[in-house]
C-alpha cells in the first residue's frame, strides 16, 4: 500500500492537514479556555 505513490501522496495529504490545521485550531482553542479561566490555575 506505501509503495503505491498515489496512496501516499493522498496520505501525505491527509497527514499534512492533521498536522497543520487541526494542531493550530487546537492550540487556539487550548488559549482561548485558559484565557477565560485563568483564575482556575492560579492560586490565590
Amino acid at each position: 500500500m506505501y509503495s503505491d505513490p498515489k496512496m501516499s501522496e493522498q496520505l501525505n495529504k491527509i497527514d499534512e492537514y492533521y498536522y497543520n490545521d487541526v494542531e493550530e485550531e487546537c492550540y487556539h482553542f487550548l488559549i482561548q479556555y485558559l484565557q477565560e479561566y485563568k483564575d482556575e490555575f492560579i492560586e490565590k
